[in-house]
């Protein structure tokens, strides 16, 4: 009897532990607004993150939020207002405000962190969410980050720190470890580090992307004095001076893994990248239509003790002012290996080409065509266990070029909008049926198979015509 009794008072009190671990927000509950359920919910973050404690869960209901408070509590000054977090808290969005359990969020449901207080810039948040002294249990999970804009006004001091009104729009991140993840950072400007700016820091950003912000240095993301790893995510359309994509500065050492970096654009160098006394390592890595008005479409490196090193890397359809500066490294040290580097010659290093890498659909679509000179010519060390779609590597003889492992589908699926089979965008996939594809090829409309075109199918291929659809072999 007295073991029961046991029992029955550890469940419980781990019960009520499990449970006091987990608040909730949804911007549209009607309860007692203690956090306790969906029903009993806060209807603002800021009152879930300043009740909770290290450990604590705060589960977001999909809608869109506004920071309502400063880092110390006042409401007065527009700018100054920001999603302030605290250290050792985990906050998760993206729930349609059900669940009962973190495994049954799908991420479908936009759970939306605005800095957008009214109609103009001037009623725009500094920054929508500022980390300051946050070890790595605080986390950001299922979020979207838009529309702050830092205009140099109203800088303030956090824990001891002196937070720039003029970095991080978006995230700004000082001394801190946090973890950044399935979130969306956009839409953010400010003179640097328009979507994420950190500093002495060593972020973790993961399956995420940072897309359309701007500034003046950096538009996507800038490290000062910071490392991290940003692997599995999309960076992309995003402007600046130096840097349209990023600014890495004052010894920072971010390493990126499995990224799509493409369609950003630096008036000033480097149109993807501006390193000035940065450490960059970039593995597996794709990078496309990104563009500079001066040097080094992709990468600009500056500062004499600096390293930038490329390893199993794309570098394709990047401009610049000067075409033999896809990649301009000013008197530093720059490693290429194991990648594709668009140019007139091989550029230097090992295992390095210049042969067109057959992107599906550059720049948006940086996965790899059947025929792909990138396919295998990889080199296993350091590199990823998986890519960025979360495909194992390697697929084939050896790890392929890129963030993409290519994978050939079980099922190809001509759905046009145009009729000609040898036409690659007809296809589900982005390419019709190379020679060795064995799987099911299904016609779902119109397609037609020239004459004089040699179209060869594998023995095994199962072809099927679905209703409505007609084949033609002239």
């Amino acid at each position: 009897m007295k073991k029961s009794i046991k029992l029955i008072l550890a469940f419980l009190l781990f019960g009520n532990f499990a449970f006091a671990q987990i608040l909730y927000v949804k911007f549209d509950a009607i309860g007692s607004g203690n956090g306790s359920s969906w029903t009993n919910a806060f209807v603002n973050i800021q009152d879930a993150i300043n009740t909770a404690t290290s450990g604590t869960q705060i589960w977001v209901s999909q809608g869109t939020y506004k920071p309502t408070k400063d880092p110390f509590g006042a409401s007065s000054n527009v700018k100054t207002l920001t999603f302030y977090l605290k250290n050792g808290v985990a906050l998760y969005g993206g729930f349609d405000g059900t669940e009962m359990t973190l495994a049954e969020r799908t991420l479908d449901n936009p759970t939306i962190l605005s800095g957008q207080l009214g109609a103009n810039n001037a009623s725009k948040v500094n920054h929508v969410v500022l980390s300051v002294n946050d070890n790595a249990n605080t986390i950001l999970d299922g979020f979207i980050v838009e529309n702050g804009y830092c205009n140099g006004l109203f800088g303030i001091t956090v824990e001891g720190v002196a937070i720039n009104a003029t970095m991080g729009a978006g995230i700004a991140a000082y001394n801190s470890s946090m973890i950044i993840r399935n979130t969306i950072v956009r839409n953010n400007e400010a003179s640097i580090g328009g979507g994420i700016f950190t500093e002495n820091s060593n972020t973790t950003i993961l399956n995420s992307q940072i897309s359309n912000n701007s500034g003046i240095d950096g538009g996507g993301i800038t490290y000062v004095n910071s490392g991290g790893t940003i692997r599995n995510s999309t960076i992309n359309n995003n402007s600046g001076g130096d840097g349209g994509a990023m600014c890495i500065a004052a010894n920072s050492n971010p390493v990126f893994t499995n990224c799509d970096i493409y369609s950003n654009s630096g008036y000033g160098d480097g149109g993807a990248i501006y390193s000035d006394f940065g450490n960059p390592t970039f593995v597996n890595c794709s990078f496309s239509g990104n563009t500079s008005s001066g040097s080094g479409g992709t990468l600009y490196s500056n500062g004499g003790t600096s390293t930038a090193i490329f390893r199993n890397c794309i570098i394709w359809g990047n401009v610049s002012s000067d075409p033999f500066s896809i990649i301009k490294s000013n008197g530093n040290n720059l490693s290429v290996t194991y990648s594709i580097v668009q140019g007139p010659s091989i550029y230097p290093g090992t295992g390095n080409s210049n042969a067109d890498p057959q992107f599906v659909a550059a720049p948006s679509n940086l996965h790899l065509m059947p025929t792909s000179p990138a396919i295998d010519a990889g080199i296993s060390t350091g590199a990823p266990a998986d890519d960025i779609d979360g495909n194992t590597r390697p697929q084939g003889a050896g790890i392929d070029m890129g963030a993409h492992e290519f994978i050939l589908p079980s099922m190809l699926v001509f759905e046009g909008p145009g009729q000609l089979w040898s036409t690659h965008s007809n296809w589900n996939m982005g390419f019709c049926p190379p020679t060795n594809f064995s799987g099911t090829i299904m016609i779902d409309a119109n397609c037609t198979v020239p004459a004089g075109s040699m179209t060869q199918l594998h023995s095994g291929v199962e072809l099927k015509i679905m209703t409505g659809a007609v084949l033609t072999v002239e």
